[in-house]
């Protein structure tokens, strides 16, 4: 179980990672007058409309498709749009709302559609006496990032 569980655990906690960015951005965004609250505020109302649209559409897509391919297409559209963020924003956009939002809108899409995926997986890879323990630990290290990532802000000077 532990080997099988292994690569399901490292994908969860860089899903968390992608996911709390723009959170863990935030102070940084504000206080440096890149974004305004008003904008912040849209941008993560986009990622949460398109999260939860998302899953729904995750689900019907994981019935189709293999969930280890949705869950690993999630994990790559997520990371680019990161990354496309972390490399363009500064100079590249200057600041749009538009950009930006569909930009993370997108990584909503990504984030939602591999959580359908993920739960397929784990129904299908574990057997019924062993799939609580198998949900148990990829919903743990999916929150755990997240924690730290508030405590991370608390520290802050």
């Amino acid at each position: 179980m532990q080997q099988m569980l292994a690569p399901i655990v490292v994908a969860q906690v860089l899903y968390a990672a992608i996911k709390k960015t723009l959170s863990v951005s935030a102070p940084y965004l504000l206080h440096s007058n890149w974004m305004s609250k008003l904008e912040l505020g849209i941008i993560s109302t986009n990622f949460s409309l398109a999260y939860g649209f998302s899953k729904l559409i995750g689900g019907i897509l994981s019935d189709l498709f293999r969930p280890q391919l949705l869950f690993e297409l999630g994990l790559v559209m997520g990371s680019a749009v990161n990354i496309i963020i972390a490399v363009v924003t500064p100079d590249g956009i200057q600041r749009s709302l538009f950009s930006i939002g569909n930009l993370w809108l997108l990584n909503g899409i990504a984030q939602g559609i591999g959580g359908p995926a993920l739960n397929k997986m784990l129904v299908e890879t574990f057997e019924p006496t062993s799939r609580g323990t198998a949900v148990s630990v990829a919903t743990f290290v999916s929150h755990s990032p997240r924690t730290h990532s508030h405590l991370t802000l608390l520290s802050r000077p």
